[in-house]
């Protein structure tokens, strides 16, 4: 297992890794069951898979999801902008217009 996964960090980046790890999981996943999976390492690794098939489900809607999440992130970062713009420039107003100190407040 170490060997492997150290061979898979010096030839991936994460991302290529990952897009790996994935493709075996489909095919593996379309085959058939594992020879000895009635064993109990077979139902150790069944138990497993129902677990995996649960998470990859949600990633899969994880990445559905994400060109809609990154559009509103963008509309919202926008609006912020444009609030910090505007606020800006009514404070910029206001110092313009705000009475100049008086020297005999000072003293």
């Amino acid at each position: 297992m170490r060997q492997v996964t150290h061979a898979i960090r010096d030839r991936f980046s994460i991302g290529p890794a990952i897009t790996a790890f994935e493709s075996l999981y489909r095919r593996a996943g379309s085959t058939g069951p594992a020879q000895g999976s009635g064993s109990e390492f077979g139902l150790y690794l069944t138990t497993m898979a129902h677990e995996v098939d649960a998470m990859w489900g949600d990633l899969e809607c994880r990445k559905v999801d994400e060109p809609t999440i990154q559009a509103r992130i963008a509309a919202l970062e926008a609006a912020l902008a444009d609030a910090e713009n505007r606020t800006r420039a009514l404070t910029d107003k206001l110092l313009e217009q705000a009475p100049a100190p008086s020297g005999s407040e000072n003293s």
